[in-house]
C-alpha cells in the first residue's frame, strides 16, 4: 500500500508556499521529511489532512484518487495527524479531547459511554508507556502532557474499529525529553512493524536519520532531495535545506563571543531578585539574575524546570516571598507588574496566547508597543510602525519579509521570531524564554541563540528554560539545575562540571543533596554571593 501526493502546489496571499511536490509514502516505512522554517512542511502535511485544498496536484491511495479538502474522507481512508499545534481543545478534558478524532463510544440510548471511553484512552496511553489525568482541563498539562495526548488520540483505533494505515507526525518531540522521546520512538517502530507508515518531521536531523529508512528535504516549496537514511548525513540534510546558507551554519562553531571565564566579570547589581518562589511543581526557590546576565535553567520532565518562568510571570498560580527589579519590589506575581516593570514572557506554546494568528506581521509585531506609536487622540504614527516593523523583520530574517503578511500564514520557526521581536519592543529588563528552538530548523536555531547572546551583551537580563542543554551551554553565564521541583545546583560557565556531563549529573542529585543545601541557601547575584 502506498500513499502519493502528486504535483501539489499551493499559494497564500499570492505568493507560493508548494511549488509541484511530489512525495510517496510506502506502508511499513518511515519517512522523513526536513526543511528550514516556512519550507512548506506543515502546509503538505495539512493538504494531506484535507485541512487545505491545494491550488493544484491530487492524493492518491494506492493509485485510487483520494479526494483533496476532506478530513472526514481522510480519516475514514487510515489517515492519521499529530500536527505541530497538536489540535486540542484547552477546556475540554483529556478523556473528550480524545473522542474529536478517534470517536465517542455511544451506550443503546445513544448517550457517551465514558466508562468504555476510557478503557479505549488507558489503551492508547498504555502504548505509550505513559499515564495521564483523563478529567483534568488540558489548559493545565504540562507541554509533553499534551503532546503525548495528540499522539495517543491520533494510534488510537477508531470506534467503528478503523485503524491508522498512514500516521504523520509534525514536529512531535518538540516538548518531549529523552525517556519521553524514546518512548515515541518505540511506538513508532512498533507501528511501522505492522505495517502502518510512518512520515516524520522533526527539524532534530540526528533523530530523523536514525528513525527513518527514507529522507525527503524541502527548501522553498520545492523537493530538493530524497535520499537513503541509512547512507545521509547531517551535512547532506543541512546542505539541502539550506543551500547557499548551509556552509555558513556547519562551519559556524558558536553563534556568540566566547563565554566568560568568570561571573564576576558581570556588573554584579541584579536585575531581578527572586526568594522563596513557589508554584505547583516549585518548591521555596531562590536565586538572582544580574543586568546583562544570561541564566539557564534545565531539569528532566516534571523537575518544576518547566513552570519557572510561567510562575514568575503570574502565568500559573505561584507565591513569593519577594521579589525586586532594579531594586523595586513588586506587591505579586501578576502579568500586569510583570509588564509594568518590564519583564516580558516568551512562552515555549508560541499559538496560545502569544500571537492574534489572524493578525499581520506589523500589527503583531507592535501589539506590545503601542504605546510609544500614539501621539495626539491616541491615533498611530503609520510610519514609524511601519519603520520599526521592517527593521525588526531585516534583524530577525523573518519569511516573508513583507510587514502586511498575516501571521497565520507563517512557519512555526517564523512566528517565534515575531513573538521574540514584539517584546524585544518594549525594551525589556528581563526576558523569560521558555524552549527557544523549539520547532526550530538548524539554521534558524543557530541564528536565535547568537540573537539570545547579544541580547545580554547588549544589557538585557535573560532567563532561558529548555530541555535541550545545547540550547544553553553555548550562550548562558549561569545554569540553574532543577530537581523534583527544588533548585539543587547553580553552575557557573567557570566551574568544573560547566559540561554536558556535568549538568545531567547535577540534574540527577537529590533535592536535599548536602553539598547542594548550603549554596542554594544563599542567593547568588551574577555568580557573587550575597549574604
Amino acid at each position: 500500500m502506498k500513499l502519493e501526493l502528486r504535483d501539489i502546489g499551493m499559494r497564500f496571499d499570492n505568493r507560493p508556499v508548494l511549488r509541484d511536490v511530489c512525495i510517496c509514502f510506502e506502508e511499513g516505512t518511515v519517512h522523513g521529511l526536513v526543511g528550514h522554517n516556512g519550507s512548506g512542511k506543515s502546509t503538505l502535511i495539512k493538504i494531506a489532512a484535507g485541512y487545505y485544498v491545494p491550488d493544484s496536484g491530487a492524493m492518491l491511495l494506492d493509485d485510487e484518487t483520494v479526494p483533496l479538502g476532506s478530513p472526514a474522507v481522510c480519516y475514514q481512508n487510515g489517515l492519521r495527524f499529530v500536527h505541530q499545534d497538536l489540535g486540542l481543545v484547552r477546556q475540554f478534558s483529556a478523556l473528550e479531547n480524545f473522542g474529536l478524532a478517534a470517536g465517542y463510544d455511544r451506550t443503546w440510548i445513544r448517550t457517551v459511554n465514558w466508562p468504555a471511553q476510557r478503557r479505549r484512552l488507558a489503551s492508547a496511553l498504555a502504548m505509550l508507556e505513559t499515564d495521564l489525568p483523563f478529567d483534568r482541563p488540558v489548559s493545565e498539562f504540562t507541554a509533553v502532557e499534551r503532546t503525548l495526548l495528540a499522539i495517543a488520540r491520533a494510534i488510537a483505533p477508531g470506534v467503528d474499529g478503523g485503524t491508522a494505515r498512514f500516521l504523520m507526525l509534525d514536529e512531535p518531540t518538540t516538548a518531549l525529553e529523552g525517556p519521553e522521546t524514546e518512548r515515541l520512538f518505540s511506538v513508532i517502530r512498533t507501528l511501522a512493524s505492522q505495517r502502518v507508515g510512518i512520515l516524520y518531521v522533526s527539524h532534530q536531523l540526528d533523530d530523523v536519520l536514525n528513525m527513518t529508512q527514507i529522507v525527503t528535504v524541502l527548501r522553498d516549496g520545492k523537493i530538493t532531495a530524497t535520499l537513503e537514511s541509512a547512507e545521509a548525513t547531517h551535512e547532506q540534510l543541512v546542505s539541502a535545506m539550506l543551500g547557499a546558507e548551509a556552509g555558513q551554519v556547519l562551519t559556524r562553531p558558536t553563534a556568540h563571543r566566547p563565554k566568560r571565564k568568570s561571573t564576576h566579570d558581570l556588573d554584579g547589581s541584579p536585575a531581578v531578585e527572586v526568594r522563596g518562589l513557589t508554584a505547583h511543581r516549585i518548591r521555596n526557590v531562590s536565586f538572582s539574575i544580574a543586568k546583562g546576565e544570561c541564566v539557564g535553567a534545565v531539569g528532566l520532565s516534571g523537575s518544576g524546570r518547566e513552570q519557572l518562568v510561567y510562575a514568575l510571570a503570574g502565568a500559573i498560580p505561584a507565591t513569593v516571598e519577594e521579589i525586586r527589579v532594579n531594586g523595586v519590589e513588586l506587591s505579586g506575581l501578576d502579568p500586569r507588574a510583570c509588564l509594568d516593570h518590564r519583564i516580558a514572557l516568551v512562552p515555549g506554546n508560541r499559538l496560545a496566547g502569544s500571537l492574534v494568528n489572524e493578525f499581520t506581521i506589523r500589527e503583531n509585531l507592535t501589539l506590545g508597543s503601542l504605546d510609544t506609536l500614539t501621539g495626539f487622540g491616541d491615533i498611530v504614527n503609520a510610519a514609524e510602525e511601519r519603520r520599526r516593523t521592517e527593521s525588526w523583520i531585516e534583524r530577525f530574517a523573518i519569511l516573508p519579509a513583507d510587514p502586511n503578511y498575516r501571521c497565520i500564514h507563517l512557519s512555526g520557526g517564523n512566528k517565534q521570531k515575531v513573538i521574540l521581536a514584539k517584546w524585544l519592543a518594549i525594551d525589556p529588563v528581563l526576558m523569560l524564554i521558555d524552549e527557544p528552538t523549539a520547532g526550530v530548523d538548524v539554521g534558524a536555531a543557530s541564528s536565535m541563540l547568537g540573537t539570545l547572546r547579544s541580547l545580554a551583551d547588549d544589557g538585557h537580563s535573560l532567563l532561558i528554560t529548555t530541555s535541550e542543554l545545547s540550547d544553553v551551554l553555548p550562550i548562558a553565564d549561569r545554569i540553574l539545575v532543577f530537581n523534583r521541583g527544588s533548585l539543587v545546583s547553580i553552575v557557573g560557565s567557570g566551574d568544573p562540571e560547566w559540561s554536558e556531563t556535568g549538568i545531567l549529573n547535577a540534574m540527577s542529585k537529590a533535592p536535599d543533596s548536602a553539598d547542594n543545601r548550603t549554596k542554594i541557601l544563599e542567593l547568588h547575584v551574577g555568580g557573587k554571593e550575597k549574604n
